[in-house]
């Protein structure tokens, strides 16, 4: 069976969802980033990290995108492992945690990344050299100060603001306190888990980990 064809970004936190379920459904994937590899590659009609290149039958591939119709399609074609909760009830609470860290926790992402001048920094030297080859010093600068202005004019756009920063904070330290001592709604691995994980490992801020440090698990950065 050829792997299936992933173009992403380390920095994506759908990216990393995808991800931490074809490793635990052990479904064989190549990752490909985003920059040297999707142009050449069918575009999907809108371009999404990830974007997943099916098997069309005809012996190319077809782009997909959404991490959520991705899964469920992946839990029909390869149902060993599952992410989804057998238990109906469950699996319904499940999708809706799966959304809430889909939805929600990449504004608290992109707050943490965005918002603060230690976090902008980290964030404009990591991130430019997430989509090629590893930058020199002063492409990065120059790369860094390009992404960096881009993504703070889209702060508006995620809801992150003056006005409504407290209540993001607020309701990302309830939640990530709340994680650290309690599991979430199904004792293995499910879409919920793998959503929730990767959002809360790609906000990247420095001043909020800092201050989470005592409650933290020693686990909270994934390898």
């Amino acid at each position: 069976m050829q792997p299936l064809l992933v173009a992403g970004s380390p920095g994506s936190p759908y990216t990393r969802k995808l991800v931490a379920a074809l490793r635990f459904k052990r479904v064989p994937y190549r990752l490909v980033l985003v920059n040297p590899d999707r142009p050449r590659l069918p575009q999907p009609k809108v371009r999404l990290l990830p974007t997943v290149y099916f098997d069309d039958g005809q012996g190319g591939v077809e782009p997909a995108v959404d991490t959520t119709p991705i899964l469920r399609r992946l839990e029909r074609e390869w149902p060993g492992r599952p992410v989804t909760p057998a238990d109906p009830v469950v699996a319904f609470i499940d999708a809706l945690v799966e959304d809430f860290a889909d939805e929600w926790l990449t504004k608290a992402m992109f707050h943490y990344r965005w918002a603060r001048g230690e976090d902008i920094r980290k964030a404009a030297r990591v991130l430019p050299n997430w989509f090629d080859a590893p930058l020199d010093d002063a492409t990065l600068a120059t790369a860094g100060d390009s992404f960096t202005a881009r993504q703070i004019d889209r702060l508006s756009y995620v809801g992150s603001n003056d006005v409504t920063a407290a209540t993001i904070e607020r309701s990302f330290e309830r939640l990530t306190g709340w994680l650290v001592k309690t599991p979430l709604v199904h004792q293995s691995p499910s879409l919920a888990t793998a959503s929730m994980k990767s959002s809360v490992a790609r906000t990247e801020l420095l001043a909020f980990w800092k201050k989470m440090e005592p409650y933290a698990s020693p686990s909270r950065e994934e390898s």
